[in-house]
């Protein structure tokens, strides 16, 4: 073995436990993968998938991008997942039932932006009411201010922003960035 090998298998524990306190932890777990380049010249390349929210953060190391990963390593969970639009979460919604998923305002509101040169009137509209969410999301100095605050004056606001984008997918090509950007 070398040196890294021998502290892996006494770390090994201690990564079991802390992927145990952040499944366990009754918070929303946030979701992500990334590539992770292997410059030993004879290994593939890989990719570091990561659990993680106020109860600590779990990494590990993959070979492959599939969904497989991500519905293994939430084996057991029940409750939110909040993960950015990659496709191989739809497995989630699809076949673990105990899960919700929701996903990243900063990626949604950056299929916007990508959008807007061609929908100007349409990306700035949505937009907007995401800038008002987030406006009450900074007033939040606590989390329990935050879930008060998110009854109080966030759902109003949610409540047009989702009325504006059934209208966008309904008024949008199903193949345009617009039709996207709302999905």
């Amino acid at each position: 073995y070398n040196f890294c090998e021998l502290i892996a298998i006494y770390l090994t524990k201690i990564q079991d436990q802390i992927k145990n306190e952040v499944l366990t932890a009754n918070l929303t777990v946030h979701c992500d993968e990334t590539p992770w380049p292997i410059m030993n010249g004879h290994d593939d390349n890989g990719y570091f998938w990561v659990l993680s929210n106020q109860a600590g953060s779990y990494y590990c190391f993959e070979p492959t991008r599939s969904g497989k990963i991500i519905k293994e390593c939430l084996k057991g969970f029940e409750g939110s997942v909040l993960c950015d639009g990659y496709t191989g979460y739809n497995r989630l919604k699809k076949t673990m039932k105990e899960i919700t998923v929701a996903h990243c305002w900063a990626h949604a509101r950056r299929k916007f932006i990508e959008c807007e040169k061609n929908y100007p009137n349409e990306a700035k509209e949505v937009l907007d009411l995401m800038r008002e969410v987030f406006k009450v999301e900074y007033k939040a100095k606590t989390f329990e201010e935050l879930l008060m605050l998110r009854t109080d004056e966030s759902k109003k606001w949610i409540t047009l922003l989702r009325n504006v984008l059934f209208k966008l997918k309904v008024e949008s090509r199903s193949q345009s960035a617009l039709r996207k950007a709302v999905n």
